[in-house]
C-alpha cells in the first residue's frame, strides 16, 4: 500500500511500560478514497460468501468467537504472549 501511496506506515503509541506495540498503516487522502470504493463490493462479498450462509446461531457464535480473539489480542503482549 505503501508503494502505491495509500497508506504510509507509524509507530504504535507506547504502551503502559513504554514499549512500542507494533506498525500501524495510516491511510493517506488517496488511500481513503480507495478504502470508500471498494467498501460497497467488500461487504457485499463478506455477506454472500460467510454470513448469508450461517445459521442466526452460527453468526452469534462467529460474534462471540470474535470477541474472544478481540481481547486476547488487545491485551497480549507485545512478543505475542
Amino acid at each position: 500500500m505503501s508503494r502505491n501511496a495509500l497508506a504510509i506506515p507509524a509507530r504504535t503509541s507506547p504502551d503502559g511500560r513504554g514499549a512500542l506495540r507494533g506498525w500501524l498503516a495510516v491511510l493517506t487522502d488517496d488511500g481513503l478514497a480507495a478504502l470508500h470504493a471498494a467498501a460497497p463490493r467488500h461487504v457485499e462479498s463478506v455477506r454472500a460468501h460467510l454470513i448469508d450462509l450461517l445459521s442466526p446461531e452460527q453468526v452469534q457464535q462467529l460474534g462471540a468467537i470474535s470477541e474472544t480473539l478481540l481481547k486476547h489480542l488487545i491485551t497480549a503482549e507485545p512478543d505475542g504472549s
